[in-house]
């Protein structure tokens, strides 16, 4: 068994200063799946995300070798807003909003479910859907950011602040304003809903 497993970041850190790529290796083996999965969450699709993995570790392997690295015992978080900046940019370069799609290939959009009151079930034919993409493309960006990681990758707050770097209560406050940003586009919008859900 690699002992080197059982050893904290910081520790791994301190040996990967000392010259040891067997210990720089460990933290690649530990943490490459979570960031896998984060970037695969924005740009859906594998290739892009293992480019982002293996982008994600040659910048830290270059922040830290010119020192720029402070280990504040939190080095998890920092891959994870790495790789979440350089999967943005690449979902920014091709679109200002991405195609999300469940593991089958349906359009997540589909499965739209914000709000206490499911405020968006109305949005059930595929013209509702496209005023939805419409929409979320019209709020700032990181609104349409937010929405996407809390309501089409389900992910938690707590998930959420860690990996975009933002306090969870101001990630809450964004959530909240573009909630009801997209209500007051989709209202007078949407060819059919429900008026006790959307009051004029």
């Amino acid at each position: 068994m690699d002992t080197l497993q059982a050893v904290s970041d910081s520790q791994l850190l301190e040996s990967f200063r000392s010259g040891s790529e067997k210990a720089f290796e460990t933290l690649v083996r530990r943490h490459q799946a979570r960031i896998y999965s984060a970037a695969q969450l924005i740009v859906r699709d594998q290739d892009v995300a293992h480019d982002i993995v293996q982008d994600t570790f040659l910048k830290f392997f270059r922040v830290f070798q010119e020192g720029r690295y402070v280990d504040d015992g939190k080095l998890l978080p920092f891959l994870l807003r790495v790789a979440h900046n350089l999967a943005i940019d690449h979902y920014r370069k091709k679109s200002r909003l991405p195609m999300v799609t469940t593991s089958d290939g349906k359009d997540i959009f589909s499965f739209l479910n914000i709000g206490q009151d499911d405020a968006f079930d109305t949005l059930e034919r595929k013209e509702n859907h496209d005023i939805l993409r419409l929409a979320i493309s019209k709020l700032p960006p990181i609104q349409q950011e937010l929405i996407i990681l809390r309501y089409f990758g389900k992910m938690p707050f707590k998930d959420i602040s860690e990996l975009t770097g933002i306090n969870k209560n101001t990630c809450l406050g964004y959530v909240r304003n573009a909630v009801i940003n997209l209500r007051k586009y989709l209202i007078p919008k949407v060819k059919s809903y429900d008026s006790k859900l959307y009051p004029k």
